[in-house]
């Protein structure tokens, strides 16, 4: 039991001794700003950085476009009928006139015969009435029924020729047929569709923009076309814009016309490039400069040797880079790496 004692007594003599005795400055750093260069105090994070410089920027936007032919259509036909005649050959070239195809038309050309001898003799009757009229051979009511059964003849004659002209397909424009889907023989319905007409002279490029940029876009703006399988970007003029945006996508329909169409296929896919703005001096900084949090976007300038948290107003970007509209001018050192490891008014060394 005094040895117990006697232990307890000298450990609490030697704390009370080890307090008074240790030296007071001998806690330490407390953290990384303590000081560079002290023991156990860390070095500040080397960083990257670029010293922001004005340059020229234009603002592009890539959109996704189709190729349609000057002017298409279905060559269908209005009645049912048998075709007698195909007045074209598959893939060839036509002219605005010429006969497609020719359905059987016997039964109106006869009756059309008829109505015209008919009329012939409603007009040599009309004549002997008229002539009679003035001696008061014939009444006013015969004559007024003589001009009415003459008129009546040439309306009905007038009708059967529409229906001859009906059996009649011809070429509404100029231009390449495709694949026939008919033969000689063949009886069709109304609407069967014969073969397809395009007229490949022009080329138009048919695309959709976003509701941003609507109020941009106008007859006469110029836009880079480039075609998937061509080689080379071409120009393409807009030549309509639809008067509204649709309501499902909001997007605004817009057609152009393709100034070179040599080799372009209808059909076929397009990226389509458009100019949005052209800056002469604009603030441009690698994207990965950019630091994006629910605040919004914020880069670290260098100053004094530390690194300075500022939020920037950022605008158009490339493939590389953004352009900044406000909170970095021409001379500021922008830190580009060492992002996560930089905090604000830390100091950094900025690498060579």
């Amino acid at each position: 039991m005094v040895r117990w004692i006697s232990g307890i007594g000298i450990l609490v003599v030697a704390v009370i001794a080890w307090f008074m005795l240790r030296p007071s400055g001998s806690e330490g750093p407390k953290g990384p700003m303590a000081g560079p260069g002290a023991p156990g105090m860390a070095a500040p994070p080397a960083v990257s950085v670029i010293v922001a410089a004005a340059t020229p920027f234009t603002e592009t936007m890539r959109l996704t476009g189709s190729i349609v032919a000057n002017e298409s259509v279905d060559v269908v036909s209005e009645i049912a009928g048998r075709v007698v005649k195909i007045g074209f050959a598959e893939g060839g070239r036509v002219t605005k006139g010429q006969l497609l195809v020719k359905l059987w038309d016997a039964d109106l050309q006869a009756r059309l015969a008829k109505a015209e001898r008919q009329l012939r003799l409603d007009e040599d009757r009309l004549k002997r009435v008229a002539a009679l009229k003035p001696v008061d051979g014939v009444s006013a009511q015969d004559l007024d029924v003589a001009t009415a059964t003459a008129e009546m003849r040439r309306a009905e004659i007038d009708e059967l020729k529409a229906q001859i002209s009906r059996t009649e397909l011809r070429a509404p424009f100029s231009g390449r047929v495709g694949i026939r889907t008919v033969s000689e023989g063949a009886v069709i319905a109304p609407q069967t569709r014969i073969t397809t007409l395009q007229d490949d002279a022009g080329v138009k490029v048919d695309l959709s923009v976003p509701e941003r940029v609507a109020t941009i876009v106008r007859p006469g703006t110029t836009l880079h076309v480039a075609l998937r399988g061509m080689e080379g970007t071409r120009r393409a003029t807009i030549t309509a814009v639809d008067p509204g945006l649709r309501s499902d996508t909001r997007t605004l329909r817009v057609r152009a016309r393709l100034a070179d169409a040599s080799g372009v296929v209808p059909g076929m896919f397009a990226d389509v490039e458009l100019t949005l703005d052209a800056v002469a001096k604009a603030i441009m900084i690698p994207s990965e400069a950019v630091v994006q949090d629910i605040n919004g976007a914020t880069v670290f300038l260098v100053q004094d040797g530390k690194a300075v948290k500022t939020p920037v107003e950022l605008g158009g970007r490339t493939d590389t880079h953004v352009r900044v509209m406000h909170g970095v001018k021409a001379g500021d050192t922008v830190i580009t790496t060492g992002l996560l490891f930089v905090k604000k008014n830390m100091p950094v060394k900025v690498r060579p």
